[in-house]
């Protein structure tokens, strides 16, 4: 499985994808600012002179003219926290691929950006609750670890969105970028679970894997149907009508994970396990929402 996952061929097109990323963004992913009391940074502001400011920091000039004491505030970068969260349901291991292997590639190739970059960049695995999770690495020599981890990961048990979001923000250390790879199927809906990761500042970047036949079903015929998240067993006839109302139905709920992302200032990308990973990464790259 490593050889086939995270090979050498795949370790070359990171690099490829890297270089492809510094020439158009230069490795800026979304940066975060905050505002501190300090020197030798960006001036931002100034405010009112309270009781055990540091007297260095007051404006003088300011007093002199107008005589009133403020304090100058300054910005710093801070630290940029990436938390990729990948859905390991028992519906990520259906179709061609299987979808978790599709979405275990992208991951690695958008985290090899991020940990070159020097962010904090950290891996949750979800089902119907938290997995095993990779803690924060920085630093490109990390990928090897980050890989290790992905390979070890099997896909199991039903989707719980909402257990899996509340979990999470118990846990993480604070906001950052959270990027969902998943199939989005949850019986009890996702909405809810990413709108609590929105609520607690985290800034989102949804990455909507499916299959070709999740899409467009290629069969007529009578089968039994058994739900990859719940298990339920149903006989159907599925002949030319059933199926077009499948794929109108399924073009809806593509449109509503867009629709949530676009309410939420979110990104979002469609990634089939028909595109190539590298292709998917350079789609993300030329939204200018996931770097840039």
């Amino acid at each position: 499985m490593a050889q086939q996952l995270f090979g050498h061929d795949f370790m070359k097109k990171l690099e490829y994808l890297a270089t492809v990323a510094r020439r158009l963004y230069r490795l800026k992913v979304r940066p975060r600012r905050r505002k501190r009391i300090g020197t030798g940074l960006e001036f931002a502001d100034r405010r009112d002179y309270e009781s055990g400011d540091d007297f260095r920091y007051i404006d003088w000039n300011y007093f002199a003219r107008m005589e009133r004491l403020l304090v100058r505030l300054f910005e710093e970068e801070q630290e940029m926290s990436v938390y990729f969260l990948l859905d390991s349901s028992r519906s990520m291991a259906g179709g061609s691929g299987p979808k978790f292997d599709h979405a275990r590639r992208a991951l690695a190739a958008l985290a090899y950006l991020g940990l070159a970059n020097l962010d904090r960049v950290s891996v949750w695995s979800f089902s119907d609750d938290l997995g095993p999770f990779l803690s924060p690495k920085k630093g490109k020599a990390q990928i090897f670890a980050l890989t290790e981890f992905l390979e070890k990961l099997r896909a199991g048990s039903a989707t719980d969105f909402a257990a899996s979001c509340a979990s999470f923000v118990s846990k993480a250390l604070r906001p950052g970028l959270a990027v969902i790879l998943s199939d989005f199927f949850d019986t009890g809906g996702y909405e809810r679970g990413l709108q609590t990761l929105f609520h607690n500042k985290f800034d989102l970047f949804l990455i909507h894997v499916y299959d070709n036949r999740d899409a467009a079903p290629d069969f007529l015929s009578d089968v039994r149907m058994i739900d990859s998240e719940t298990g339920e067993p149903r006989n159907l006839t599925v002949n030319s009508r059933l199926r077009d109302a499948y794929e109108k139905e399924f073009a809806v709920f593509q449109k509503e994970i867009e629709a949530f992302a676009t309410r939420h200032g979110a990104g979002w990308l469609a990634a089939p396990t028909s595109l190539a990973f590298e292709e998917m990464v350079l789609r993300v790259l030329r939204q200018g929402e996931f770097v840039g």
